[in-house]
């Protein structure tokens, strides 16, 4: 009886190793997919973009395609930086020798700190996207030229 048992549990055992293998290898080769349907269609356009721009369309030769990269707002482009740094441009363009120099240099430290602190508050959001692209095509004399571009989404 404790061998039919045994020998019951081996069978379910393996069964069981075997679903979990399989479905390991079912997402391992998922995962192995390069490109998604939205880095796809990023070089989709961006190739139908320079298909339209070059100077000989049939002489381009791709080369090189990085990833997808996910661009952030920047700080120094918040509206609170921009309105804080014209504070400190506008006192930093008042003739200061009709001020006091130890109120000047007090004013203006507290407002460099209170920039400081926003710089430290602030939160980037998802800007876009951006890929970079390499190929060769002839340009306008004739010439092939290896060329490096940029695409921001």
């Amino acid at each position: 009886m404790n061998v039919k048992r045994t020998y019951v549990n081996q069978n379910i055992n393996k069964t069981c190793m075997k679903i979990i293998t399989l479905t390991i290898c079912f997402f391992a080769i998922l995962s192995c997919n390069n490109e998604s349907s939205f880095d796809g269609q990023l070089k989709k356009n961006a190739t139908d973009y320079l298909m339209k721009n070059m100077n000989d369309p049939k002489s381009y030769e791709s080369i090189e395609w990085s990833k997808v990269d996910t661009t952030y707002t920047s700080y120094t482009s918040s509206e609170k930086y921009i309105q804080k740094r014209k504070g400190i441009d506008s006192m930093m363009n008042q003739d200061i020798r009709n001020s006091n120099v130890e109120n000047f240099s007090k004013d203006l430290l507290t407002k460099d700190k209170e920039l400081e602190q926003t710089g430290k508050d602030f939160k980037p959001e998802i800007d876009g996207y951006m890929i970079t692209h390499k190929c060769r095509a002839k340009n306008a004399m004739g010439a092939l030229v290896l060329n490096r571009m940029r695409f921001n989404i």
